[in-house]
């Protein structure tokens, strides 16, 4: 991992976690001793999360933690539920048995890390499995808009303390998608995406509604 991408991962994980809180401005001597990462790639990286929407930039007054936006959120999650779902409607009759026992691999160390609490690999394996049936789509500029989009939301998907309790449905999602997958029915397996990810926006969005002051 090059330099620009450890302060690009170690700053958005401790905005996403709450290291870093909203409102909070950034200060580089402090960032740079904090991360062991030096100015320009701490630089760089702050370019980018400004571009993706996690820091406000004020002229002459530097950058500062940005608030979730839950309109913005609402929105990412509408185009998001479109682009997923079609990108599993191409990708089922691509997927070989191969890859979805590497899923159902996937959801099952989805699962062990809501029973151990361990957030950053919740959110990995949930991720992966997504990644796996955007990229098994075979269309490149499907997925960089997914990633990026996703990129958006990384915070709201960050709030475990309240996603963890829903690990039950994600599985059960999570499995209505791979049968269907399974039965090479891509109309099917599409709309079970639809569905878990209508479900998602509404956990994340009622979440946000509720503590909006804190985030």
């Amino acid at each position: 991992m090059i330099m620009r991408e450890k302060a690009y991962t170690l700053i958005r994980d401790a905005i996403t976690f709450g290291d870093l809180r909203p409102g909070e401005k950034l200060v580089e001597a402090d960032l740079c001793e904090r991360f062991m990462i030096g100015r320009t790639p701490l630089r760089e990286a702050v370019r980018q999360l400004q571009a993706e929407g996690y820091l406000d930039v004020i002229p002459n007054k530097g950058s500062t933690i940005r608030r979730i936006s839950i309109a913005e959120t609402e929105q990412v999650y509408d185009l998001l539920i479109i682009l997923e779902s079609y990108a599993v409607e191409e990708a089922t009759e691509k997927l070989q048995k191969k890859d979805i026992k590497n899923l159902y691999k996937i959801n099952a160390e989805f699962k062990k890390s809501a029973i151990t609490r361990n957030h950053k690999k919740w959110i990995r394996m949930n991720t992966q499995f997504h990644a796996c049936l955007w990229k098994a789509s075979g269309n490149i500029v499907l997925v960089d808009e997914i990633e990026r989009l996703r990129n958006k939301i990384y915070r709201s998907r960050g709030l475990i303390g309240t996603f963890t309790e829903h690990t039950d449905s994600y599985l059960n999602e999570h499995e209505q998608i791979m049968s269907m997958i399974e039965k090479k029915d891509p109309v099917k397996a599409s709309e079970a995406m639809k569905a878990h990810l209508r479900a998602r926006k509404k956990i994340v969005v009622d979440f946000l509604r509720e503590n909006l002051k804190l985030y």
